[in-house]
């Protein structure tokens, strides 16, 4: 799909919450028609990191401040996500209630999606509310689970 939006005259970026050195990625996503990746170097110093690398949390605000950037330039694009959450060993923050009742459950992906769940709420209410999600395609991809 990046490819041919890119073919389109779309910009076409990635934001990943793990460190850059990934093995094959970038190559990957060069190949597959992305432009720009956004590794966890590119985010914030006060980025909350936990578990492998950013919690998703920090990873929706830089999709808001990618989206905020690219949209004032008034070109088509093609945003795409990695989380990190949903991945083996589940460590996500727990100071929403139901995902602190959920840490309980023997299987830790459960938090994990409820975790994502209040997070895509939270930051999407907000980009609605800002009038960032018109004429926007956000796919995010989930790993693992």
């Amino acid at each position: 799909m990046p490819s041919v939006l890119r073919q389109a005259g779309y910009r076409t970026e990635m934001v990943v919450s793990l460190d850059s050195d990934l093995a094959g990625l970038k190559e990957f996503l060069e190949y597959n028609g992305i432009e720009r990746y956004y590794a966890e170097q590119d985010f914030p110093q006060q980025a909350e990191r936990l578990g492998l690398g950013l919690t998703d949390g920090a990873l929706l605000e830089f999709i808001e401040h990618r989206v905020t950037a690219i949209q004032a330039e008034a070109t088509p694009f093609f945003l795409a996500a990695l989380t990190t959450s949903t991945h083996h060993p589940f460590a996500v923050p727990t100071n929403h209630p139901d995902v602190q009742a959920l840490t309980k459950h023997s299987d830790g992906y459960v938090a994990a999606l409820r975790y994502l769940d209040a997070e895509l709420e939270r930051v999407f209410s907000r980009m609605r509310a800002r009038g960032l999600r018109d004429n926007t395609i956000v796919l995010i991809l989930g790993d693992h689970g």
